[in-house]
């Protein structure tokens, strides 16, 4: 079962009733989704406001326009005042729905103790998460009713706790426990979580160097290389060691890139824009070479780092591009930018065909294939597939708990029917 952590009592139950709320849907809950939304729409009116204040500041302050400042600063009072009268009614009504709701629990006989004492909790944890107090209103007789209510509340609460019995007690701590965590929430962070999204692109990576192989053969590797000149003798070496440190370094890229004539300078790392650019080879690589382009799957931000972690050394070695490479870079780019096309004597002529012609000459670049099996069969640093095993082993242990508690809910359901709603409400 999951580790329950030993918090406040109250704090335990509160958390318990916000994340699953028994009167989700309810008149209660309706009248506070709409306090809600008119707070939205005053911050965003402010905000509004405030930037056209800013803007014409100048303006009127240029033009001694005062009038003009102290109309719009007293639409902004008008207007502020009317949302709060507004919002002050919608609290009273949902506090009158509230009390009657009150009398509702107290009048029903076939509850028992467990469900009034979940009940009247959660219309508690709705009034404490939504600071609906005797200060919603200025009147003094609706101040005594709130303050009276409130203790009605609290007291039903002590009333049903001090009636538990044994039974009682024990179905409480394995509703807790039932409820405690909601796994397939935390399922769901773990499998979106960076490290887990990283490990799935590595896999990508591999199957696209595979695949690349096995379709163009070792010149389709050229694409990856810039076809601007330049030199990398300043770069510094890359050391990634977790997913914190990568996305750090996927903002580092950012910060540092720079234009470069076919590419992009990531401090002294060449980019190939070619990649990264929308349009012509990167349509063309699907269309013709029938591969997906892998800053597509990877993401501008991914690719950037991910190539700066994997490329710099062989920039770094490689120099200036030698004549050699630069030819096949250009002309790589050029087959797949022009793809399939009619020779001129009828025939067909192939943008697959004609990258093959070049893979002679890359398979003899050996240098240049070590690194680009490295950059995809090892992508990221040791320490993301570490973090990421860790994720999946605790996904791995909430679906087990999922399947215990489904044994122990069955009994919970058929003794205490509320508790579907609140799972329900998750």
């Amino acid at each position: 079962m999951s580790s329950i952590k030993k918090v406040d009592p109250q704090q335990r139950m509160t958390n318990i009733l916000l994340a699953g709320n028994l009167y989700k849907a309810h008149k209660i809950d309706k009248g506070l989704q709409k306090v809600a939304q008119i707070q939205e729409a005053a911050i965003a009116q402010s905000r509004q406001m405030h930037q056209q204040s800013m803007a014409q500041g100048q303006e009127m302050i240029e033009n001694q326009n005062r009038g003009n400042q102290i109309a719009e600063a007293q639409l902004r009072i008008q207007l502020t005042q009317a949302q709060e009268i507004e919002k002050t009614k919608l609290l009273k009504n949902t506090f009158f729905e509230i009390s009657e709701e009150v009398e509702d629990v107290l009048k029903e006989k076939k509850i028992t103790n467990l469900e009034k004492y979940f009940r009247y909790g959660s219309i508690r944890a709705t009034l404490e998460s939504n600071g609906i107090d005797i200060d919603i209103t200025d009147e003094f007789s609706e101040k005594k009713f709130i303050r009276d209510t409130i203790k009605k509340i609290e007291n039903q609460i002590s009333k049903a706790e001090q009636k538990f019995n044994k039974k009682d007690k024990k179905d409480l701590d394995e509703i807790y426990q039932a409820l405690e965590v909601d796994e397939e929430s935390e399922i769901q962070k773990l499998s979106n979580s960076d490290v887990i999204k990283l490990t799935e692109k590595a896999k990508k990576l591999k199957e696209w160097y595979k695949k690349a192989k096995k379709i163009g053969g070792a010149a389709i590797f050229y694409i990856f290389l810039s076809t601007a000149h330049g030199t990398t003798q300043k770069s510094k070496s890359s050391k990634l060691s977790g997913v914190k440190n990568f996305e750090s370094q996927v903002a580092k890229s950012k910060i540092i890139a720079k234009g470069g004539r076919r590419g992009r300078m990531l401090g002294r790392l060449i980019l190939p824009n070619h990649l990264v650019v929308s349009g012509g080879i990167t349509y063309n690589l699907s269309k013709y070479i029938g591969l997906e382009n892998p800053c597509d799957f990877l993401g501008n931000d991914i690719f950037e780092s991910w190539y700066r972690s994997k490329f710099i050394k062989f920039y770094k070695e490689l120099g200036f591009f030698t004549s050699g490479y630069d030819v096949a870079v250009e002309d790589v780019i050029k087959i797949i930018q022009k793809g399939d096309y009619k020779s001129f004597f009828g025939g067909k002529k192939t943008a697959l065909e004609n990258l093959k012609k070049w893979d002679k000459a890359a398979n003899a670049h050996s240098d240049m294939q070590k690194h680009f099996k490295n950059a995809f069969l090892d992508p990221f640093p040791k320490s993301i597939f570490k973090e990421a095993d860790d994720a999946q082993k605790k996904i791995g242990n909430l679906k087990k708990d999922i399947e215990d508690e489904k044994i122990k809910l069955k009994t919970i359901l058929k003794n205490h029917p509320f508790v579907k709603i609140i799972l329900s409400n998750r």
